[in-house]
C-alpha cells in the first residue's frame, strides 16, 4: 500500500452492505478500516416467551414498554413499527436525529447509526433477484449467483422450493422451513385446494426465505419460538450483519473504528481522506485510504457524495417500497386458544399480472404483539375494541405488501441544506388497486377483509431506500459504474442501496450483500494487481 495510505480500502457502514464487503475482502491480504458510530443493544431482563410475560409481566414491564409506556403510542400517536418502538431497540435509531435530522412533508426517512445498520430491525427476508429485477441494472443474476451461494452459507436461509421458486429461484441449502401457527397452516392448505383458481388470477403462496434459523448454524443457534422477538435484540437465530462483523472483528480480519460519524472525504491522486467526527468528543478525524468504499445505506452514501462533490441543493432521485398492511381476518378462529409458540412470519404471496410489476407480501402473525397495536384499527368503539381484540389474536393475519419502485427524480428527490440535514420531496403513493384485488381472492380462501382496513403508511417506512447513486453503463454525475465507482472520482465506491437502477418489490438486503461482495471482490483484485 501507499506510504501515504494506512489502509488499502476504507469502509464506511456495517449494515448488509458493509458487512458483506468485509466478509469478501478478508483473507485477501489487504488492510481494512471500517468506520460507524457502532451503537450496540442495552442490557435487558427480558426471558422466556412472550405469552407468560404478558400475563404476569412484573420487573420485565419497563423492558417491554417503556419507563413511560411509550411502546403505547401506537394507540393514539402517529403510526410507529412496532419494532421501532420498543425500549431495548431504540438503539437502532439513536443519533440519528441529532447527527442527519431528515427533513419532510412526505417521507418517513430514518437512518441508522449501529453495528449491523438497520437490519437490526428488520423482518429477515432474505430473497434473490432474478433477470427481470435486475434488467436496468448492468449485469443480470448470473453475476451474483455465486455471492448469493455463498451467502447461503454464512447466514443460513430457511424454507422450501414451493410455487414461490418461480419467483426466488430454486436454492439447493435452504434449512427447513419455519414452524407455522394454526392460521398459518389453514391458509396454506386452503391455499393449495385453490392453487389453480388462484395462480390463474396471479397469486401464489409459499414460505419466506428468512435469515432465520431452524436449525443450529455458524455458531448461532436455532430460533426458540418464543414470540419476544420484537422485544429482545440478543435473539441470535434471527440474522443481522452485526454477527459478521462481530466474527470478523475478533478475528482482526478488518481493523473497527466505533465512534465516528463520516462527514466528506476528499480525493488526492494517490489516496482519499474521510474526515469524521467523534460522536462523543465532537473532534474530527482524517483517515487516509487508497480507496473508499460507500456502504452507509442509500441516505447515508448519498449524504457523503453530496457533501464531497455537490453545492447544497443538488437534488438526486431516491426511490423506496410504498407499503400497505391488509388484516384479514379466519372467522373459523375466532375465539380460538392463541399460539403461545410461534413466530411472527408466516407466509408469504406474489402477485404478478402480465399488466402490472410484482408485488410482494408477507402474512404476519400478531400473538408477538400486544394488543394495543390493534384497538384504534377495529371498526368499533373503543370500549368493545378492548373486549374484542383479544377474541381476534388466533384468528387475524396482517398481510404486509411492497411495492417495486424506481428512482425517477422528476418525482421523489433527495438533496441536502448547509446544515447537513437531509431533504426528501417523494410524491409517488400507491392507488389501492392491487389492495382490493387481492381482498377479493382472499375472500375465496375465507379470509375477510374490508378496503376501508387497509392502512398506507407514509414512504419511507420500509427502510428499502435505494437508487441514489444508480449504477448505470454509462454513469452521469452521481451515479456510479458497473464496479460500483461514484463518476468523477477515481477511488471512491458504492456498494449498497444507492447503487441500484430499480427497486423489485422483493426484500432488498440479500442484492444489496451480493452486490457488495461482487464490488469489494473487484476492487480488492485491482488493489492487489496495483501493488
Amino acid at each position: 500500500m501507499s506510504a501515504n495510505a494506512p489502509y488499502d480500502v476504507l469502509i464506511v457502514g456495517t449494515g448488509p452492505a458493509g458487512a458483506a464487503a468485509c466478509l469478501e475482502l478478508a483473507g485477501k491480504g489487504l488492510r481494512v478500516g471500517v468506520v460507524d458510530v457502532g451503537n450496540t443493544p442495552p442490557a435487558h431482563n427480558i426471558r422466556g416467551r412472550f405469552y407468560d410475560i404478558k400475563r404476569a409481566p412484573g420487573p420485565n414491564l419497563d423492558d417491554i414498554l417503556g419507563p413511560n409506556h411509550e411502546y403505547l403510542i401506537g394507540i393514539f400517536g402517529h403510526y410507529v413499527m412496532p419494532k421501532n418502538r420498543p425500549p431495548r431497540f431504540r438503539y437502532v435509531l439513536k443519533d440519528a436525529e441529532q447527527l442527519t435530522p431528515v427533513v419532510s412533508d412526505n417521507f418517513q426517512g430514518n437512518f441508522s447509526y449501529s453495528l449491523g445498520g438497520l437490519a437490526n430491525i428488520w423482518g429477515g427476508q432474505l430473497v434473490r433477484y432474478d433477470d427481470a429485477d435486475l434488467k436496468e441494472f448492468p449485469f443480470g443474476a448470473a453475476a451474483l449467483e455465486p455471492y448469493y451461494r455463498r451467502l447461503d452459507r454464512e447466514i443460513g436461509i430457511s424454507g422450501e422450493n414451493d410455487d414461490l421458486t418461480r419467483f426466488y429461484g430454486a436454492q439447493e441449502d435452504l434449512l427447513p422451513p419455519l414452524r407455522l401457527m394454526d392460521n398459518g397452516r389453514c391458509l396454506l392448505r386452503r391455499y393449495r385446494r385453490w392453487r389453480r383458481h388462484l395462480n390463474a388470477r396471479g397469486v401464489y403462496i409459499g414460505r419466506p426465505r428468512a435469515g432465520i434459523l431452524t436449525r443450529p448454524h455458524n455458531g448461532r443457534p436455532a430460533h426458540a419460538y418464543e414470540a419476544a422477538e420484537f422485544f429482545r435484540p440478543d435473539i441470535t437465530s434471527i440474522y443481522s450483519p452485526a454477527y459478521t462483523m462481530e466474527r470478523l472483528i475478533r478475528e482482526k480480519a478488518v481493523e473497527y473504528l466505533p465512534g465516528l460519524f463520516a462527514e466528506r472525504f476528499t480525493e488526492f491522486p494517490d489516496k482519499v481522506e474521510l474526515t469524521a467526527r467523534e460522536v462523543r468528543g465532537g473532534g474530527l478525524r482524517q483517515i487516509v485510504a487508497r480507496s473508499l468504499l460507500l456502504c452507509a445505506g442509500a441516505m447515508g452514501s448519498a449524504r457523503l457524495a453530496l457533501n464531497s462533490l455537490a453545492t447544497p441543493g443538488t437534488k438526486i432521485a431516491i426511490a423506496d417500497n410504498l407499503l400497505s398492511y391488509i388484516p384479514f381476518i379466519n372467522p373459523t378462529l375466532l375465539g380460538a386458544p392463541q399460539d403461545v409458540d410461534s413466530l411472527y412470519m408466516q407466509l408469504n404471496l406474489c402477485y404478478k399480472r402480465p399488466e402490472q410489476p410484482l408485488v410482494m407480501g408477507t402474512f404476519y402473525g400478531i400473538s408477538g404483539l400486544l394488543a394495543s397495536d390493534f384497538l384504534t384499527d377495529t371498526p368499533v368503539t373503543f370500549p368493545c375494541a378492548v373486549k374484542l381484540v383479544p377474541l381476534m389474536t388466533s384468528a387475524m393475519m396482517v398481510l404486509h405488501l411492497w411495492h417495486a419502485a424506481r428512482p425517477d427524480i422528476s418525482r421523489n428527490q433527495l438533496w441536502i441544506d448547509e446544515s447537513g440535514a437531509v431533504h426528501v420531496n417523494y410524491t409517488d403513493t400507491l392507488d389501492g388497486r392491487v389492495e382490493r384485488e387481492l381482498i377479493g381472492q382472499m375472500l375465496k380462501l375465507g379470509y375477510l377483509a374490508l378496503p376501508g382496513w387497509v392502512k398506507y403508511p407514509q414512504a419511507g417506512n420500509s427502510f428499502h431506500y435505494s437508487g441514489t447513486l444508480p449504477m448505470r453503463e454509462h454513469p452521469g454525475p452521481f451515479e456510479t459504474s458497473p464496479d460500483g465507482l461514484l463518476h468523477g472520482t477515481a477511488r471512491v465506491y458504492a456498494a449498497d442501496g444507492a447503487a441500484f437502477a430499480a427497486l423489485s418489490a422483493k426484500n432488498l438486503s440479500l442484492t444489496i450483500m451480493a452486490n457488495a461482495m461482487r464490488v469489494a471482490e473487484r476492487l480488492g483484485d485491482s488493489l492487489l494487481a496495483a501493488r
